[in-house]
């Protein structure tokens, strides 16, 4: 995104000797983490093949269409949070891009930038473009906003906006909600949040059958709690629970560790994501549609 970006603060933007060093301070069995959950998005959001569309049909009426599609012509991933998740980030990047959005950017609360997996999970899939800026509070815009770079992550949107109005905005916490995207400027934006995450609650049925570490260094920030006959083999500071399967199951926007062999007993329709051993380190958003997200579409009506 060289164009767009030349309107955003050089010196809030990642150094490329920073992402080299967070690359180098990763493991390499981290790093294998990291890519297995990028090749499995890969999967499941495979490339879009044809990214651009033109369709011309005459219609018996006397009229024909022309129909157009084509994608988004830039993607900003924005979270606030000061340990932000690698696996979360990767799975909201890896369908747009798959979608054939090509210029992506990222804003992070500079707490994040201390996490050397972030930093390696972006540069994998590709993301280069990563913007270490605080993100609240932020300030009100007005369309008489200054025309040099501002000090506050609205008024970079703001600038990428003005720029080119017809934008994605992967909003990972939230913090769009309310205010910002009101503007009219803000109008041919389109903006996807997820909600927030209550928990992620597992299952033990067998002892040493989950990766506790690489569950908790791809969600530092949400509560992680073992249920289940050997909870008490999970690490000392993991909250264990006493509830039954039933309350295990509650829907509350958990999202839900299990063995493979009781995937038939679960209730589906409560459950926003399922993990089993062996994917502790990926991620997806079920809800994320790219195709209803990545692309403008239009329509020419004309006489035959």
């Amino acid at each position: 995104m060289p164009e767009l970006c030349s309107t955003l603060p050089e010196a809030w933007r990642v150094p490329d000797d920073v992402l080299a060093q967070a690359y180098a301070d990763v493991s390499d069995v981290d790093r294998s983490w990291i890519k297995k959950n990028i090749a499995q998005l890969y999967a499941l959001h495979p490339p879009a093949g044809v990214d651009r569309l033109s369709r011309r049909i005459s219609w018996s009426g006397g009229f024909s269409t022309s129909a157009h599609r084509y994608p988004r012509p830039w993607a900003c991933l924005l979270s606030s949070r000061p340990q932000a998740s690698p696996a979360q980030i990767l799975a909201a990047l890896v369908p747009v891009m798959t979608a054939g959005i090509t210029d992506i950017l990222a804003i992070l609360d500079p707490a994040s930038m201390r996490s050397a997996r972030v930093l390696t999970s972006l540069e994998l899939c590709g993301v280069e473009q990563i913007y270490a800026v605080p993100t609240v509070p932020m300030t009100p815009l007005t369309d008489a906003s200054p025309s040099l770079p501002s000090e506050t992550v609205g008024q970079m949107l703001h600038h990428l906006v003005a720029a080119v109005p017809t934008g994605l905005i992967l909003d990972l916490d939230g913090a769009l909600r309310h205010g910002l995207l009101a503007w009219e400027a803000f109008a041919q934006v389109v903006t996807w949040s997820p909600g927030p995450v209550a928990s992620i609650r597992i299952w033990c049925d067998a002892p040493d059958e989950w990766n506790w570490p690489t569950l908790e260094w791809n969600h530092p920030e949400i509560r992680i709690e073992a249920w289940g006959a050997f909870r008490e083999t999970a690490p000392d500071h993991i909250p264990r629970s006493q509830g039954s399967w039933d309350a295990f199951q509650r829907p509350d926007g958990s999202v839900l560790g299990i063995s493979a062999h009781l995937l038939p007993t679960l209730n589906f329709p409560h459950t926003r994501l399922i993990l089993t051993p062996g994917q502790e380190g990926c991620w997806v958003w079920p809800e994320l549609h790219p195709e209803a997200l990545c692309f403008l579409e239009g329509m020419a009506l004309s006489d035959t």
